[in-house]
């Protein structure tokens, strides 16, 4: 996928590409952007957001032994570690549906 030249569009403009877009490429490239520029603040991960709609950011901790085990398992795939941990959640859910925990 080739990326649009972000420095020659507006906030608006990269706020819109950003929302209608595939960003993975864009994320692995990893630019850095300087603080002088003016980037538009798209939460893509808030509530409800384009990426996840109707979804929640949840933190918790993981000894990393665990974490080793799931980034080897989320390996390339493009919803990374946290597609893996929502599956895992979701089978999780599923397999105890009729306990009073759920």
């Amino acid at each position: 996928m080739d990326l649009p030249d972000f420095k020659s569009m507006s906030p608006e403009a990269i706020g819109a590409w950003v929302e209608a877009n595939d960003i993975t490429e864009l994320i692995k490239q990893g630019e850095v952007v300087r603080r002088s520029e003016t980037l538009p603040n798209v939460d893509v991960f808030s509530p409800g957001s384009i990426l996840f709609p109707g979804s929640i950011s949840v933190t918790f901790r993981v000894p990393a032994h665990l974490m080793s085990k799931v980034d080897k398992l989320a390996g390339r795939d493009r919803e990374g570690r946290s597609g893996v941990l929502r599956q895992a959640v979701a089978e999780y859910i599923e397999r105890h549906a009729g306990d009073d925990a759920a």
